[in-house]
Order: structure tokens, then sequence, then C-alpha cells
């Protein structure tokens, strides 16, 4: 039976924080259009956040500079992870709100990385223990999201590289080498 990643509870938080960061943002999106009416342009949304008082304007400084980079670092993190669909992501930041893009491109990444590194503790696919003809091996403990030595399949010894090894240790071992 397949284990369940023990950081699958990640992506999952990063999916409610998206729906809730959805609803909150835009229960006042909704009460701005009811009070402005056709007055509710993008233009004014984004100058409504420097008015009133320097504590928005802090607020409205932070939100924009924050947002520009996490989208800059959601592209270049979905390019170098091969993720799919990251234009979806900045669509969404604009169309309904950072609070839940933002969350949920985390959400997929989360995913992402789990099939692509694998669960904790999931056996090393060239391990002799993922083959059980072989009879012998070892689970890859600790291999988290991210890398790790056992998902990229180097955590048990080749058996063709073996005399490779061997080789180059007895290179080194010779006399007049160590100088």
């Amino acid at each position: 039976m397949p284990r369940r990643s023990p950081t699958a509870w990640l992506a999952w938080l990063y999916l409610c924080l998206a729906l809730v960061g959805g609803a909150w943002t835009w229960s006042y999106n909704v009460q701005a259009f009811l009070e402005l009416g056709s007055a509710f342009t993008p233009a004014a949304f984004v100058q409504a956040g420097f008015e009133g008082s320097p504590i928005l304007g802090s607020l409205a400084a932070d939100f924009w500079l924050g947002s520009s980079a996490s989208l800059i670092w959601m592209v270049v993190e979905a390019r170098r992870l091969g993720m799919r669909w990251i234009w979806a992501y900045v669509v969404l930041t604009f169309v309904i709100a950072w609070a839940f893009a933002l969350p949920l491109f985390l959400a997929a990444r989360e995913r992402h990385l789990a099939r692509a590194h694998g669960a904790p503790g999931q056996l090393d696919p060239a391990s002799p223990e993922a083959d059980p003809a072989q009879g012998r091996g070892r689970r890859c403990p600790g291999v988290r999201r991210g890398g790790g030595l056992c998902g990229a399949g180097m955590g048990s010894l080749d058996e063709a590289a073996q005399p490779r090894r061997r080789a180059a240790r007895a290179d080194l071992a010779e006399p007049g080498l160590d100088g």
C-alpha cells in the first residue's frame, strides 16, 4: 500500500490558505464594488491602497513589492522544477488575489516535489531492496523534499561502478602519488 508523504499535510494547508485568501479578499472586493459601482477600476483599486493613511500606504507598498518578488520567484521556481501552467498562477494573482494564487502555487509545488523526489522513507529505486528477488538493500531514511541521495538513485552502490571505484582507490594508494 503506498504511503502518503509526510509533507502532504503541507500541501493541504497551503490549499486551505488559498481558499481562505480568495474568499477573504473577495469579500472586501465585493463590498468595494457595491460601494463604488463602475468607479471600481483596477487603477482606483491600486490608488485606494495608498490613500487614507500612512498605514494603508505602508501596507500597499509592502503588498506590491512583496507580491512582485513572489511572482518572479514563482515563475523562476516553476521553470526550474519543470512545473506546468505557471501563467495560470500569474493570472490568478491579478484576477482573484495574491493571497489565493501564492498558496495555490505552493500547494502545487509541494505535490510536484513529492512526485519528483518521492516521499521520505520510500525505497531507493537503485537499491536491491526495491527488487525483492535480490533480497538485500536499504531504505532511504531522511530523504526530504528538494532532493537527497536515495531519491536520486544514488543510495546504493552500482554494481558496474564498483570496479572503477576500486581501481581509482588503487591508483591513489600507489607510492609516489601522495607527493
